[in-house]
């Protein structure tokens, strides 16, 4: 079977086409694909680059035959009879051959040393062969027997544009050949047979103590038998002076080691791209040139050294790693790392998966733990929609979370799938079974399943995505628990365990007093400990509840160090809170998660980057900035267009040096006095500097200008759909708002338009944001310009019907456009 890699050198799989290379194209054309096949990006075809590299295709070597039955691949060679015979017809019958040698510098004497002559051959010229006068470089491959190199007709005037330049036998290898043996200690290796003919005269002339070599397949080859200048103690390269001279010489010094020395061909100034040996000696330089050229010889460049570059230093491994660890669910599943669900056949593992499918993807809480809220690919190929369809039903999932499912799939297509997960950026991927997704009957204990996994692994961390591998275990239950390790009985548990950075296994355990069965859900990951808990399937959810007290808790003091810390400072990361807290790394992102969780801090950014934020810290600085009396005060006058010139401002310094009636101030009053002005009091600027907040003076706003269900216009430009209200006096009126894929909470003051009032039933609404709603709903293909609200849903959903079907769309997507008739 032919590999191309058996006779080509590929760094970053691209190598020099050698169909290219006869045509004097010396680029890394060649590109080699990771299934072993193999593109000449110039256009040459398979047919062309192995009939030039002398493996052209055939039944045999293309074709698994038994060996017996195999027949040898066929390799031309010649008799010295028939070299003599090519000697010949150069003297008699080709006078163009001749002239071109002469003008190249070859006597008659180096012709005859060489055994240099012509033959007719059949080349290539674009898709046609023709036949043509080549000059014969003859290789002595054994004793009487030779292989040649053809210089296809170098002196045609008018040469076809895609006539072949150099042909050879089939089955010629890269070897070295030389044009002076002497027994010398010194090697020159030249670039190309005539370089090394003509260098030879010059060193047989002069009697050089120097051997005189080059490579039948060019420069950009090493052959694989190095053992003909293994004797050499000094061996000199001369190659081209071009980049694929430069990169070859690199590659051949590489491969003999440090007895190889690069070395520039002598020249005058500012040479021709491609100036080779040839033409040194063409411009008159002599052997000495080339002896002084090997005084100041290029250091060869050290091979590139992945292993080299992946070192760090301590110092660089403690600035690199994290301080704590971040998880997907807390105490439970790391953010980037291989984790397995385990359970027995018909155990519910499926159903535990689903359900961390639906907390991830909605940012609930899994199990009793806070989750980081993201998009989810599910790979499921054990079972049919019609049954995926009841459990998500019956676990009440809202339709609209990112979760993208993919029910046909072979691990043999992970590189299209992980291209996905670049594009989609998923914070957890389930692949819902092992066995499954596997593409062989490999046997799950043996190496080549951890050859699945680690692209697995791979991923998780490059990606920052959780995978989660659902696997099979032997039967358990709580009495043989304690008879065997629960993590040893999941099938392959000795490749697999190892593999994956922790596991989650279910074990039943019968409860005869509440007759129910109650399940172990025992997990571990790596060195952060291990959890063992009391688990149920809800029957009518098909949803797994936990039943037991999570460890380690949450210290209430620590809770209150953090919340006094971020009461103080306003937003701060997790560093920062460990530096000023002195709670360690660890306990800090525990602490600081439930607080995010419980909506009591608020989280930007991701990992090492992310920021906390005490949201009342916001509204506070915002007060300050409205009890604040303005310094300039030019800045906050306004002149009035009416004839009266009535200048408005907040600031009742301005209003008072002018000699107008002041006008009742747009900003809101105090609760107790809804129509008293700004004039009567002015506010105090803060200058508490207490401990607890740094609290400014209370700023009593009035009652909430926007009602629940309202569309609203911000100061960003942005729309949103209040869902809350909160109508404290203290830090004035607070709106939770529904953006498109998101809620949070803004002060009254960040609002400054609204658009329409709540939506009801029946009302006419129109999209908000087109763009947006295509991607969530591509199946709509021609999107109507209204709808009708059918009827209003949890979580924010109202109904609405396109193209005689009913879709549950968020509020934060329409907005409505009339009012209906009731």
């Amino acid at each position: 079977m032919f590999n191309i890699q058996d006779h080509l050198t590929f760094q970053r799989n691209r190598a020099q086409c050698p169909n290219c290379m006869i045509d004097g194209k010396d680029g890394l054309n060649l590109a080699l694909m990771k299934s072993g096949a193999y593109k000449c990006h110039r256009g040459c075809t398979t047919d062309q680059i192995r009939e030039a590299l002398g493996q052209p295709k055939s039944e045999t070597s293309d074709r698994i035959v038994p060996m017996a039955l195999a027949k040898p691949i066929k390799t031309v060679t010649h008799t010295q009879e028939q070299i003599d015979q090519y000697r010949h017809d150069l003297i008699n019958k080709s006078k163009h051959a001749i002239n071109y040698l002469k003008q190249r510098g070859f006597t008659a004497e180096i012709a005859k040393r060489h055994q240099l002559g012509v033959a007719e051959k059949r080349v290539r010229n674009g898709k046609v062969y023709e036949k043509h006068w080549c000059i014969t470089i003859p290789y002595q491959i054994s004793e009487g027997v030779y292989m040649c190199k053809y210089r296809v007709a170098p002196w045609l005037v008018d040469r076809p544009e895609k006539l072949q330049k150099w042909s050879q036998d089939t089955n010629l290898q890269s070897r070295f050949h030389f044009t002076k043996k002497d027994g010398n200690e010194k090697l020159l290796l030249v670039a190309g047979d005539w370089d090394a003919m003509l260098l030879a005269d010059i060193a047989i002339t002069e009697n050089q103590p120097f051997d005189i070599c080059t490579n039948t397949t060019g420069e950009g080859n090493i052959p694989e038998d190095l053992s003909p200048i293994e004797s050499y103690k000094e061996i000199y390269i001369f190659y081209d002076l071009d980049k694929a001279g430069r990169e070859g010489s690199q590659k051949m010094a590489q491969a003999i080691g440090d007895r190889a020395k690069i070395c520039t061909v002598p020249h005058k100034e500012n040479p021709k791209e491609g100036y080779d040996s040839s033409d040194a000696i063409a411009d008159g330089f002599k052997f000495s040139g080339f002896i002084e050229a090997t005084k100041t010889p290029v250091t060869p460049a050290k091979p590139k050294n992945e292993i080299r570059d992946r070192l760090i230093s301590t110092q660089e491994l403690l600035d690199r790693a994290p301080d704590f660890v971040e998880f997907l669910v807390h105490d439970l599943i790391t953010s980037n790392e291989l984790q397995i669900i385990a359970a027995p056949p018909r155990a519910g593992k499926s159903l535990l998966s689903l359900g961390l499918v639906e907390a991830v993807a909605s940012g609930k809480e899994f199990l009793g733990r806070p989750t980081q809220q993201g998009d989810v690919i599910y790979v499921n190929c054990e079972d049919g929609d019609s049954k995926l369809k009841e459990r998500v039903l019956a676990q009440g999932w809202d339709a609209n979370i990112p979760v993208h499912w993919l029910t046909e799939f072979n691990l043999s297509e992970w590189d299209k799938l992980l291209q996905v997960c670049e594009e989609i950026k998923p914070k957890l991927l389930v692949i819902d079974t092992l066995t499954s997704v596997r593409s062989d009957d490999t046997d799950e204990n043996s190496s080549k399943v951890a050859n699945l996994l680690k692209p697995l692994k791979q991923a998780a961390k490059q990606l920052n995505m959780a995978v989660i591998l659902v696997h099979h275990t032997k039967k358990l239950n709580v009495q043989n628990l304690t008879e065997v390790d629960v993590f040893d009985t999941m099938r392959g548990s000795g490749v697999i365990r190892s593999e994956s950075r922790g596991a989650i296994v279910l074990a039943e355990v019968a409860n005869n007093e509440t007759r129910r069965n109650e399940w172990r859900l025992i997990a571990e990951n790596g060195s952060y400990g291990k959890q063992d808990l009391l688990v149920v399937l809800d029957a009518n959810t098909l949803s797994w509840k936990c039943l037991s007290n999570w460890t380690p808790n949450c210290s209430e003091s620590q809770e209150a160090q953090v919340l006094a810390f971020m009461d103080k400072v306003g937003a701060a990361s997790i560093q920062q809170v460990t530096e000023n807290t002195s709670i360690p790394a660890k306990s800090a992102y525990t602490v600081v998660t439930r607080l995010v969780q419980r909506g009591m801090l608020i989280k930007q950014g991701s990992r090492q980057n992310a920021v906390y934020i005490r949201a009342i810290q916001q509204i506070q600085q915002l007060n300050c900035l409205l009890n604040s009396r303005n310094s300039d005060t030019t800045s906050d006058t306004a002149s009035n267009s009416t004839k009266t010139k009535n200048i408005f401002s907040t600031d009742t310094e301005v209003q008072n040096s002018v000699a107008v009636a002041p006008e009742k101030s747009s900003m809101p009053q105090s609760v107790g006095s809804e129509d008293q002005t700004h004039t009567q009091q002015a506010i105090p600027n803060s200058t508490s500097n207490s401990t607890e907040f740094n609290k400014p003076p209370v700023v009593e706003f009035n009652k909430p200008k926007f009602d629940l269900g309202d569309r609203v216009t911000l100061a960003d430009g942005s729309t949103a759909i209040i869902l809350d209200i909160d109508p404290s006096t203290k830090l004035g009126v607070l709106y939770r708002i529904q953006l498109p894929y998101d809620t949070t909470w803004i002060n009254q003051d960040e609002i400054i338009l609204l658009e329409s009032k709540a939506i009801g039933v029946g009302d006419t609404v129109a999209i908000a944001n087109l763009a947006e709603f295509q991607k969530k709903y591509p199946r709509i293909k021609n999107v109507p310009n209204r709808f009708t609200v059918d009827a209003l849903g949890g979580a924010n959903q109202a109904k609405i019907t396109a193209n005689s079907k009913t879709y549950q769309v968020p509020v934060g997507l329409i907005f409505k456009v009339e009012v209906a008739n009731v």
